[in-house]
């Protein structure tokens, strides 16, 4: 049922975010709280990573992208 297909999406999207480059994934995980701790700000992030907030958000854009092309097909 719909239960199976939002867990399937999960786990999919949580493969796909594994496969990102480490800078990547770890922008993205902690901006969003995937690590399982409180989602952070760009700022925060940048600083912890030795980057600008503007950096991490390229480096955000760019996970997406990435991810996108992971994940073509599963929708389709």
């Amino acid at each position: 049922g719909e239960a199976f297909g939002k867990s399937e999406s999960k786990r999919s999207l949580l493969n796909a975010v594994k496969n990102l480059k480490p800078l990547e994934r770890d922008g993205v995980s902690m901006h969003y709280g995937l690590n399982g701790k409180e989602p952070k700000s760009f700022t925060e992030i940048g600083e912890s990573k030795g980057y600008t907030k503007v950096r991490m958000h390229q480096i955000e854009k760019k996970a997406f992208l990435n991810l996108q092309k992971s994940l073509e097909g599963l929708c389709s």
